[in-house]
């Protein structure tokens, strides 16, 4: 999730830098999605910012698990994310 104040090219610019991030880390993006603006169950503080709203990319990645924290870990940093989960599957 990324904060809801962004614009369509902002939007385009984060999605191309975490394609990056996961390819630096020897992942392969098979599919990302925009699943638009939501409303959050709960409100989210992060950077000194409380969010409501925060719009919403999936992206669909084969990675090494090995390489599983050090994408964690780098995603984790990215100022424009507030908040992320990164499911294995099988």
């Amino acid at each position: 999730m990324v904060g809801p104040d962004y614009t369509q090219d902002e939007l385009t610019q984060v999605k191309e830098s975490l394609v990056k991030v996961i390819s630096s880390h020897g992942g392969e993006v098979k599919d990302t999605q925009d699943w638009g603006k939501r409303e959050l169950a709960y409100s989210i503080k992060k950077a000194g910012k409380k969010y409501s709203q925060a719009h919403y990319l999936h992206f669909q990645f084969e990675a090494d698990a090995s390489q599983a924290t050090n994408i964690k870990e780098t995603i984790n940093i990215t100022e424009q994310v507030i908040r992320f989960l990164l499911v294995n599957q099988e």
